[in-house]
């Protein structure tokens, strides 16, 4: 049974708890901007509409005020300006490593405390990197431990490889957002995927090896050419994107039916959309592959 908290999960006093975003609203923000339709559609009930994220009751409102204050320099000098130019010299300080702590915390606490199935092996030491993350984003420790937490950037993939890619992998990776912990016997880490974008956080061991010029610092620039060859992530990717490609494959004959009435409705927003381009970048991708 789901038994709604009654103090502030992060500083733990007694207060009315805000309906938290697990993903920044701004994110969805700009997928509705940037779509063909203004329309949202999760991937695990693509038949309903939506006009944002998943939201759980963990914040008071003081500290919900000071998550936003990271996403808001996330977004303005991040978030958007990659969006808008993959050469963008992104420069960071302090600010992103405390959002980046700040997302892999309201994961961390909301899934597990739900439906995530974790390792019972691997649950403890998630719940004391949840407890060191908690310290650090209240200020009481200058440092976030031992936990690295890393951002790889992402563009269109013109090509598979030896991976075999689902169909609708460009999709995924350009409009799609996810999240989840991710445990096996002997690893676990938070997994963040943000349009274009995904951040991982290490909690077993905590250290991300294979992962080059991705790893965030107290502050710095997000540079390349970034690299990840951890064994089994690009699995693990293709694995979260048939999830997602999955669902969308089960969208019912009425629902696509809106969808196409909706881009009909403005076809030169549809062919200007981002929608478009990732959809673009998918068929030339499963050409290549015939």
């Amino acid at each position: 049974m789901n038994i709604e908290p009654k103090q502030c999960l992060l500083c733990g006093r007694p207060a009315p708890l805000q309906a938290s975003h697990i993903i920044p609203k701004f994110v969805f923000d700009w997928l509705k901007e940037t779509s063909a339709t203004g329309f949202l559609r999760r991937a695990v009930a693509p038949n309903v509409r939506v006009q944002d994220g998943e939201k759980r009751k963990l914040l008071c409102r003081d500290c919900e005020a000071k998550f936003a204050r990271w996403e808001k320099r996330f977004a303005e000098h991040l978030f958007v300006p990659y969006q808008k130019d993959r050469k963008a010299a992104l420069r960071y300080e302090k600010w992103l490593l405390l959002f980046s702590v700040s997302v892999a915390w309201r994961i961390g606490v909301s899934k597990v405390s739900v439906d995530e199935k974790v390792r019972p092996e691997l649950l403890k030491a998630l719940e004391d990197a949840i407890q060191c993350w908690t310290l650090f984003l209240l200020g009481t420790h200058t440092e976030a431990g031992p936990y690295e937490h890393h951002l790889f950037l992402l563009d269109v993939v013109t090509a598979s490889g030896a991976v075999d890619l689902p169909q609708g992998f460009n999709r995924y990776l350009l409009r799609t957002v996810d999240c989840t912990v991710v445990s096996s016997s002997k690893k676990l880490f938070v997994y963040a995927k943000f349009p274009n974008m995904i951040f991982r956080s290490s909690v077993v061991p905590p250290q991300a090896p294979g992962w080059v010029n991705t790893r965030i610092e107290e502050k710095g620039e997000i540079r390349g050419p970034q690299q990840v060859s951890e064994p089994s992530f690009a699995e693990f990717l293709v694995d979260r994107a048939k999830l997602v490609t999955g669902s969308v494959g089960e969208m019912s004959a009425r629902q696509r039916k809106v969808i196409g009435s909706a881009a009909l409705r403005n076809p030169a927003r549809a062919l200007q959309s981002l929608t478009r381009r990732a959809a673009v970048a998918d068929e030339r991708l499963r050409r290549r592959r015939v």
